[in-house]
């Protein structure tokens, strides 16, 4: 199991930036190689909200709003491999590494949201977890409706 450990709150920052964008890259890709509009749509939507995520999380960095708080954090880094795999061929694999990495994202953002004082940056942590976890939610809903 690969793991990183974090010792500032801006490397973890840095971090989730690098794997929105990361995230953004794999959901286009999806979206542009299916024929299917519910699926299509549903990668775009995801590629969207983590456009989204970015930005925010951007801001957040370079206004400094969590300051350079020293941390222990470790992150469990299989979780987010999907984002650097070149090809999966099999749609399952690909939504079944989607919901883990989702899940990564979701448990990353709480943890950092505990790590922090400022209640108004908690609280936009709090809620990209809550949109990464919707996420794997509506990955797992496709999964359910292809059997």
């Amino acid at each position: 199991m690969k793991k990183i450990t974090f010792d500032t709150i801006s490397d973890v920052l840095r971090f989730a930036i690098s794997e929105e964008q990361n995230a953004i890259r794999y959901y286009t890709q999806q979206a542009q190689s299916t024929t299917n509009y519910e699926k299509r749509t549903l990668w775009e939507q995801l590629a969207t909200d983590e456009i989204r995520h970015k930005a925010i999380l951007s801001n957040v960095l370079e206004q400094e709003l969590l300051g350079d708080k020293e941390i222990n954090l470790i992150i469990d880094l299989d979780q987010t491999e999907i984002y650097h795999s070149e090809e999966v061929s099999d749609l399952n694999e690909v939504i079944y590494e989607a919901i883990k990495a989702e899940e990564q994202a979701c448990k990353m953002y709480l943890d950092l949201a505990n790590i922090t004082d400022n209640d108004h940056i908690k609280g936009v942590l709090i809620t990209i977890a809550s949109e990464e976890k919707a996420h794997r939610d509506s990955l797992i809903n496709d999964l359910n409706i292809q059997k």
